[in-house]
């Protein structure tokens, strides 16, 4: 039995777990897997695709709001926000930290997941959104990356006085519990959302010029977003319908069926990602990887251990690797596997959870 001078009150501030993406899958894993702590959750973030103004400034009064009600209610040990390095991101986040400054709490973690860095660049050449984007970090008592070269930028804007963590995303291991190999025929999976810089078209491009090459390989696009129509439009013009699936936004048992039975995993993304959730996981199934030296994904992929990445996301580029990995069946197998142990050592849940609690706790007990 855990005493209660070691349990830590945390408040995790997150996006809604209705809310497609991998900040607040993140969150829900964490609050699954950690032992040692209370947790209450505020979610923040836009629900609804199509946002007024009004219905946006409303959202984000009412949020500083609870922020306060919470605050002045509850006596938390660790306050843990989860912002990724957009514009949005930033001033949402950004106005939260303010007031916890003004309210005298300090005892926070900023994890940041996704990491813009041409926003990092901007903010960095003018001097007053530097001096304050600074400012508010450095109250903080721990911040964490997911790559190296971001907690770089940061150092340059000035952020110098909280410890700056590299850290890691995660994937539930029990998700995998059950799930089954079922020999289904040869496909190539992308898992995202549907957001143009994922380079869903350029994978589309790549596919239609292999298709009569690898006759019974199919590709599935899973996921949902504001691209859905464009895609399925794109199929009909490139008259591949009937090799192309579109399965939707997949969850629970299906989402993993998918990931365990196919032949290799692409994302040939050019977004500002952090550390893709859907990377993990595939590795974590033991499938070969097709993706991108976009955000972190290069600090934990590496060619061709992991399988291909992609130093310039276009057709040709994605063809000639596809090419390369699905006329090699033993490199798949023998990377499939590497990858299953790697993701399994590296970024189980419980791994990655009992890390970041163990930062709560330090950072009570400071």
């Amino acid at each position: 039995m855990i005493s209660g001078s070691n349990i830590v009150s945390v408040l995790i501030i997150s996006p809604a777990p209705r809310v497609q993406g991998g900040v607040s899958a993140f969150a829900e894993m964490l609050k699954t897997h950690l032992v040692r702590c209370k947790v209450t959750s505020l979610f923040v973030g836009r629900i609804h695709p199509q946002e007024s103004f009004v219905t946006l400034i409303w959202r984000n009064i009412k949020m500083l709001v609870d922020v306060v009600k919470l605050t002045s209610e509850n006596k938390f040990d660790v306050i843990h926000i989860n912002p990724s390095f957009n514009t949005k991101s930033l001033i949402r986040d950004g106005l939260i930290l303010m007031i916890l400054r003004m309210r005298n709490f300090h005892n926070i973690m900023v994890y940041f997941h996704g990491f813009d860095t041409q926003t990092a660049k901007c903010t960095y050449r003018f001097i007053v959104l530097r001096r304050l984007f600074a400012w508010v970090l450095n109250d903080a008592k721990c911040i964490v990356v997911l790559a190296p070269e971001f907690k770089e930028l940061l150092i340059e804007m000035g952020v110098n006085i909280p410890p700056i963590i590299i850290g890691r995303t995660m994937f539930d291991g029990q998700e995998f519990t059950g799930i089954t190999e079922n020999n289904a025929r040869p496909n190539i999976l992308f898992m995202s959302r549907f957001d143009k810089r994922k380079g869903m078209y350029e994978l589309l491009e790549a596919f239609a010029n292999i298709a009569r090459d690898f006759p019974e390989t199919d590709l599935i696009l899973a996921g949902d977003g504001e691209e859905s129509e464009g895609l399925h439009a794109h199929v009909k013009i490139l008259g591949l319908d009937g090799r192309i699936k579109f399965p939707g936004y997949v969850l629970g048992k299906e989402k993993y069926e998918l990931l365990c039975n196919c032949t290799l995993f692409a994302l040939p993304t050019y977004f500002p990602e952090g550390m893709p959730i859907a990377l993990i996981e595939a590795m974590a199934a033991g499938k070969p990887l097709l993706t991108a030296q976009a955000g972190g994904i290069a600090n934990i992929m590496k060619e061709p251990d992991n399988g291909i990445v992609l130093d310039t996301v276009n057709a040709e580029n994605i063809e000639n690797a596809l090419r390369k990995l699905l006329a090699d069946k033993n490199y798949l197998e023998k990377t499939g596997a590497h990858n299953k142990a790697y993701g399994w050592a590296n970024f189980e849940a419980t791994i990655v959870a009992g890390e970041i609690e163990a930062l709560y706790h330090e950072i009570a007990r400071s």
